[in-house]
């Protein structure tokens, strides 16, 4: 699921929250963030990627579980931010959202891609913020705070 927050501009702030499973740290991690809409053409249909903006660069590193005892942050979640209206890209019918994040293993360096889609707002989007730690829960804001 992806959190969205309004802020005091009247914007909309989309999180979506990464986390590594893993005891070993992933390493030169890659995130992207892609709306795609399929569109009709004469032999069928041409699926339209439009890459959407983060708010922060890639993590150059996020690390694995072993250290989740050691440390009173959680290092192991990181969170990826952006302003683009997601709420008005999935809203217009066949669009979707795709999260792709490719890493590699922080000891051997083998690399693997994750990737999810989010296909329906109104459940996906979720009003409200993560919970702090390595579970994807999402506290919902009150109807009228927000």
């Amino acid at each position: 699921m992806i959190a969205y927050e309004n802020s005091p501009s009247g914007m909309r702030q989309y999180t979506v929250k990464l986390v590594n499973l893993s005891r070993n740290a992933a390493v030169d991690v890659r995130v992207e963030l892609v709306a795609i809409q399929a569109q009709p053409t004469q032999g069928g249909q041409v699926m339209n990627r439009t890459y959407l903006d983060l708010a922060e660069p890639n993590p150059l590193l996020i690390q694995g579980t072993r250290h989740r005892k050691s440390s009173p942050w959680n290092l192991s979640a990181y969170r990826i931010r952006t302003s683009a209206p997601l709420h008005e890209l999935m809203g217009r019918g066949d669009e979707n959202i795709r999260v792709r994040v490719h890493a590699k293993h922080g000891i051997s360096g083998i690399g693997r891609t994750f990737e999810r889609y989010f296909h329906h707002p109104e459940s996906e989007l979720i009003s409200g913020r993560f919970v702090r730690g390595h579970v994807l829960e999402v506290v919902p804001h009150d109807p009228g705070s927000s």
